[in-house]
């Protein structure tokens, strides 16, 4: 009888040990390897048995880490904020999602508000932010215009501006050059940008004048803050008195030909482009972004400063007859609408 009261009472102690635990086995575990006191780290039991179990404090809010050996590990969760430690890949299972660039550290900032989305930026590899573009119009009447030299002689210059502006070369005798240029105020753009894309855009004013062959050339001024044009001075501030940038595209094709079947010289399809049509906004095929970043290199160049660029016509008389017209483009025609104002859209980083 004494043998089965001390069983008994074993017995009894061992249950009373087991009820007294906590409820919560992480909370159990974490005993036995040794509490961390919320100290944001949770230990390894220390032994690898081929699956290795984390020993969570249970401590909300904390950061637990898995303490990877190399096998399978199992984390204990209590529902806190837990990160795995990427082992560089050598056979374990990694929590976080691995984003297939180059290996850096993508990190998407938590700004703390529960239920949103945090979005992360993309890298690249080189820390540099998202592409952000800028579609960028023509800001008054005076910001389109075209000079062009009216009486070689005696160097007297007009000035076209208004409702529309032409591109490409003066009807009179002697068919001089037109000067055309398109200012695009409030450039938000940084010093020290990388410009990935540049394009002009626009509507023709017509169809009259818009399968005439042209040669231009464009450029963009070359100053850190293009200065507002007077259409009633032609003595000063002229387009074809501005500095142009080093970077230029040289004499840009313009011709248009609906019946062309052969492939020359020229890419067909885009001299069918080249055929303007009023209702159509018309995007320059040419990528301007060497022009744009010139000028954002200028030390004394600020976010919010103006950018003109520039239509030269390039056409000359032994480009023969074909090439000695003009084309219109709609410049502030408040009557057909301000949203045909040219446009200049930028890219960078």
């Amino acid at each position: 009888m004494k043998i089965k009261r001390v069983v008994l009472l074993a017995a009894a102690l061992f249950l009373v040990a087991g009820c007294s635990s906590s409820s919560d086995p992480a909370a159990d575990l974490d005993n036995v390897g040794g509490r961390d006191q919320g100290q944001g780290q949770d230990q390894d039991q220390g032994q690898d048995q081929g699956q290795e179990l984390e020993w969570d404090d249970d401590n909300g809010g904390d950061t637990d880490l898995v303490l990877d050996d190399g096998d399978a590990d199992a984390e204990l969760d209590d529902g806190d904020a837990d990160l795995e430690q990427d082992d560089g890949g050598n056979g374990d299972t990694d929590v976080m999602p691995d984003d297939g660039d180059d290996g850096d550290t993508d990190v998407a900032p938590d700004d703390g508000d529960e239920g949103d989305t945090d979005v992360e930026q993309e890298d690249d590899g080189g820390g540099e932010d998202t592409p952000t573009t800028l579609v960028l119009a023509i800001g008054t009447s005076d910001d389109a215009l075209a000079s062009y030299l009216m009486d070689g002689p005696s160097s007297s210059w007009n000035i076209f501006s208004g409702t529309s502006v032409p591109v490409g070369r003066h009807f009179d005798i002697g068919n001089v050059s037109y000067r055309t240029a398109f200012r695009f105020p409030g450039v938000l753009i940084p010093q020290g940008a990388v410009i990935e894309a540049a394009t002009l855009a626009f509507y023709p004013t017509n169809e009259v004048d818009s399968s005439k062959n042209l040669w231009l050339s464009i450029y963009a001024e070359s100053a850190a803050n293009s200065a507002p044009f007077d259409p009633s001075n032609t003595n000063s501030g002229r387009p074809d008195q501005r500095l142009r940038t080093t970077a230029h595209i040289d004499r840009w094709l313009v011709r248009c030909n609906d019946d062309c079947t052969d492939i020359t010289e020229y890419d067909c399809p885009q001299r069918k482009l080249d055929c303007w049509n009023r209702d159509i906004q018309f995007t320059c095929p040419k990528d301007l972004s060497d022009l744009v970043q010139e000028v954002i290199n200028i030390p004394e160049w600020e976010s919010g400063n103006a950018i003109t660029i520039f239509l030269d016509n390039a056409a000359t008389d032994q480009d023969g007859e074909k090439y000695k017209g003009r084309r219109s483009i709609t410049a502030w025609d408040e009557e057909r609408g301000l949203e045909l104002r040219p446009t200049l859209t930028i890219t960078y980083r």
